[in-house]
């Protein structure tokens, strides 16, 4: 029985030993998987903190974009308020432009008109459109004069756009 259980022990000891060698096989297994976490975690930390500043960087640029984009906006504002002013003088001259040249044709179908129901001859009638066209003559140097005027304070508006 002496022999059983010295077998018995030498057995448990191999089994111990085999036992010991397999734990610690596994515990520098763990060991070399806890060193490659560390420095992956170590990496990433780094990869984030530049990835972080670079997004502050990006942030920081979207930022003085805007505010260039905003600044240049209202420097334009004036710029549009001006063009709009041009629009409404060049519309306002426009219709009157209109009204003027409406009225000549009026008068001068309503003075054809009473020439040849008089029955003027032909010199007659040259003489009645002549004294007419002394009328659109004035007519014709008033919006001239209006024209000249647009151009003028057009080129002004210019001229102060230019200086800002």
């Amino acid at each position: 029985m002496n022999i059983l259980i010295g077998i018995c022990l030498v057995v448990i000891t191999v089994s111990l030993i085999i036992l010991v060698l397999a734990v610690t096989k596994t515990v520098k297994q763990a060991e070399t998987f806890i060193a490659e976490t560390k420095r992956t975690v170590n990496e990433l930390r780094t990869e984030v903190l530049q990835m972080s500043s670079e997004a502050r960087e990006v942030v920081q640029n979207t930022n003085a974009v805007t505010v260039d984009a905003r600044r240049k906006l209202k420097d334009l504002d004036g710029l549009f308020h001006t063009v709009s002013d041009i629009g409404e003088a060049a519309h306002a001259l426009t219709t009157a432009a209109k009204h003027a040249a409406a009225g000549v044709l009026e008068k001068t179908a309503a003075k054809t008109e009473q020439a040849t129901r008089a029955g003027i001859s032909n010199a007659a009638r040259m003489g009645h459109e002549s004294a007419g066209a002394g009328n659109n003559g004035a007519q014709i140097r008033k919006t001239a004069a209006a024209i000249a005027e647009m151009v003028a304070s057009s080129v002004k508006i210019w001229s102060r756009m230019k200086a800002n």
